[in-house]
């Protein structure tokens, strides 16, 4: 019944899909509307392009957790504008998120974006080919920041300043940092 399985994704309170696994089985992975998860709190994303979701509205007020992995995400607003035709931060509403991870993708860059998310206090960026922070700065609550296996080369490129003041743990491992 229809009904049951709405009823169940009403109260579901993690999710994830792999992208893969539908490929895989030689489908091709449809768009989403997250409208019935009205109780999501983490969902995780793994190898799932950013036209997979078709409404984010239900997620922007109920996600404390998000992961979208191994996307090939070019840019924060593929995965905070996903289901905005014009990409526009203006008309953008605030996303509920302490913990947005963005790892394997193809980010060169943090934009202004960032702005729609100002609860954050994690932020995992490892693995992608980011080299300047610029709009990192807007997250004043941010508390741990991943930026292993990117591009960087040096620190003060990267653009952070003292508004990150709660910022207690840095990981830049596996960057090619000179001093």
């Amino acid at each position: 019944d229809f009904c049951c399985i709405l009823e169940s994704c009403s109260r579901l309170k993690a999710l994830r899909v792999d992208g893969t696994e539908i490929a895989n089985m030689g489908g091709h992975l449809p768009s989403m509307d997250f409208i019935p998860f009205k109780a999501l709190r983490h969902l995780i994303l793994n190898n799932v392009p950013p036209d997979f979701i078709s409404n984010a509205d239900a997620l922007r007020n109920t996600l404390c957790g998000l992961s979208w992995l191994n996307s090939g995400l070019k840019s924060v607003e593929d995965a905070l504008l996903c289901d905005s035709v014009h990409k526009n931060l203006f008309d953008q509403k605030v996303w509920s998120l302490k913990k947005f991870d963005l790892s394997n993708n193809a980010l060169k860059e943090i934009s202004d974006a960032v702005t729609m998310i100002p609860n954050l206090t994690v932020l995992e960026l490892s693995g992608n080919q980011i080299e300047c922070l610029g709009g990192l700065n807007s997250l004043e609550k941010l508390e741990k920041l991943s930026l292993k296996n990117n591009g960087i080369k040096t620190f003060s490129k990267l653009g952070l300043d003292n508004r990150l003041s709660k910022l207690t743990w840095l990981n830049l491992h596996n960057n090619n940092l000179s001093s």
